[in-house]
């Protein structure tokens, strides 16, 4: 018996020690208490870091800048996201920032703009299923001058740590040959039960707009990257996707998504925007895009 005993405890000791040194999410509370807000943390790469930005039923939208404070090694880069996550008693919007392994940590300043002066595009309230990749419209592609933002309000309980996998606004052409804006929404597959939620959807005619792209989207351009700036001007960006190619041929999610994270390419940190082809099983070679992409500073959003 004390043989027994002594074995499950050597075992414990080893799984508690292997516990310790697994990345873990560093959970941290972003002040209020200026506008915009802005928080300084070095990034240990492999480690998401999650800030508490809001309750998820405020309706408030992020715009978020991530600024590198030193120089770094040729490839590193810093991912983020903002999306609504259940503490095991209400949702919250979280921003979600990480350092890639195996890049050296990052002396970083992140600074969370709210936009204010928005116009209301959509207000929609629907049931999600676990894991599917469900669509809304929000209006004619041409209809709207600016970038959209997208709040997601869930309106019941779930699962501690249950969140959401994608949250994309991009251009389709569903009916009549004709593109529309559809905000596109997924849950994670393995939440237990559908989820009732409240989309609205906004549009900010006022933010400035500093880059106008014309690109052609190939099939097999899996990650293509375009400078926006340094990342020393310490801007945040909201990027809006007009398609330029109507056709019956062209599938919903063709653009799969499209980021903007900071890079490294050996001398400078530059801001860059992602852009990823989907629809790799689809019969499709190219579609033409128009891509702008608005600012988001002190100036433009105080």
């Amino acid at each position: 018996m004390k043989t027994q005993s002594f074995k499950v405890l050597t075992a414990a000791i080893i799984i508690a020690f292997l516990l310790s040194i697994l990345p873990t999410p560093a959970v941290q509370t972003a002040s209020a208490k200026a506008a915009p807000w802005n928080f300084a943390v070095t990034l240990k790469p492999g480690i998401w870091y999650s800030y508490y930005l809001g309750p998820s039923d405020s309706g408030a939208v992020y715009v978020v800048d991530i600024t590198p404070l030193t120089k770094s090694v040729d490839g590193a880069h810093i991912q983020s996201v903002i999306k609504p996550k259940y503490d095991g008693s209400e949702w919250n919007d979280m921003l979600e920032v990480r350092l890639p392994e195996p890049f050296p940590k990052q002396p970083t300043l992140i600074t969370v703009y709210t936009l204010n002066g928005l116009e209301p595009r959509m207000d929609w309230t629907d049931t999600l299923h676990p894991g599917e990749w469900q669509g809304y419209p929000i209006g004619r592609a041409s209809e709207a001058t600016g970038p959209y933002l997208a709040d997601i309000d869930p309106l019941e309980p779930s699962v501690r740590g249950a969140t959401f996998e994608r949250i994309y606004i991009h251009p389709e052409a569903p009916w009549e040959n004709t593109f529309w804006d559809i905000l596109r929404v997924q849950t994670q597959p393995s939440l237990p039960d559908d989820l009732d939620v409240r989309m609205r959807v906004y549009l900010a005619p006022s933010l400035p707009l500093v880059s106008d792209l014309y690109i052609t989207l190939r099939k097999d351009d899996l990650w293509s990257g375009i400078i926006i700036g340094p990342s020393s001007l310490k801007r945040g960006y909201v990027v809006r996707a007009i398609s330029l190619d109507p056709g019956p041929e062209i599938l919903p999610s063709d653009l799969n998504q499209y980021i903007i994270q900071p890079e490294f390419d050996g001398k400078t940190w530059n801001d860059v925007l992602r852009i990823q082809a989907g629809n790799q099983d689809a019969d499709w070679e190219q579609v033409e895009y128009n891509l702008k992409v608005y600012a988001c500073d002190k100036k433009s959003c105080p």
